[in-house]
């Protein structure tokens, strides 16, 4: 039983008056004194109504013995709480960092406020990480955007790159022999790295601006031409008639 303030919780004490505000049952410094009539002794107010509910000996006075019921109980006298009030105590929450000393007067008040106190920091945490997710759902679609943006490049170099490659077969089909098994080897897999390129963005983004008509093309170029001049003038006629 331990409803009084710990003597360390305070700044310093009047010499010679620790004894007189100790309670006789917890042994610590009165919190809420009360008086009992019959021997005028005081003692924390949760202090004393629990030993008068006891079941071994109940309401009967810890000092005298006498009979003693918690309604006859008195406030103690004004200038032992005014003593009290006016004592410098440290914060309940002076383990989690709080440096502050108050009047035991004033704990409570500070008690409510005190950034210190862990459940309050708890809600403050979760208010951050509220304001945080707040503020990352506001940028996503910016994130989107610039996502977007960068995927249009890519989309860009790659049909750049599609062009290149197809006037590049079609190039060298004026200055190596058309049948040669070698040279139709490196058409078709030009042909089909282009349209490779083409299915892998088709795939990473949903992109209304690309061409599905000449992709189509491009596969049946590659999946039914078996020559390549064949297959380059398909490219070529899929690449400039993109509407």
């Amino acid at each position: 039983m331990s409803a009084g303030y710990d003597k360390s919780k305070f700044l310093s004490f009047p010499a010679g008056f620790v004894d007189e505000f100790t309670c006789g049952i917890c042994l610590n410094i009165y919190n809420e004194p009360m008086t009992t009539p019959c021997c005028r002794h005081s003692y924390c107010r949760q202090c004393i109504i629990q030993s008068l509910q006891m079941s071994s000996n109940p309401n009967t006075c810890p000092n005298d013995r006498k009979k003693l019921l918690s309604k006859d109980l008195m406030p103690a006298d004004r200038t032992v709480t005014n003593i009290l009030d006016k004592q410098e105590v440290y914060c309940d929450f002076k383990s989690y960092g709080c440096p502050q000393t108050v009047p035991l007067a004033r704990l409570s008040s500070h008690l409510i406020q005190c950034g210190f106190d862990p459940n309050k920091a708890q809600d403050k945490c979760q208010q951050l990480l509220s304001e945080v997710t707040a503020a990352v759902d506001k940028i996503k679609p910016r994130v989107r955007r610039q996502e977007f943006e960068h995927m249009k490049e890519r989309l860009t170099a790659c049909q750049q790159e599609v062009r290149l490659m197809a006037s590049q077969t079609a190039a060298q089909s004026v200055y190596v022999e058309p049948n040669t098994d070698a040279f139709k080897k490196k058409v078709m897999e030009s042909a089909k790295s282009c349209v490779d390129n083409w299915e892998q963005i088709e795939c990473n983004i949903a992109v209304k601006s690309v061409k599905k008509k000449v992709l189509k093309k491009c596969r049946e170029a590659v999946r039914h031409s078996t020559d390549y001049n064949q297959l380059s003038q398909y490219l070529l006629d899929a690449l400039n008639n993109q509407d």
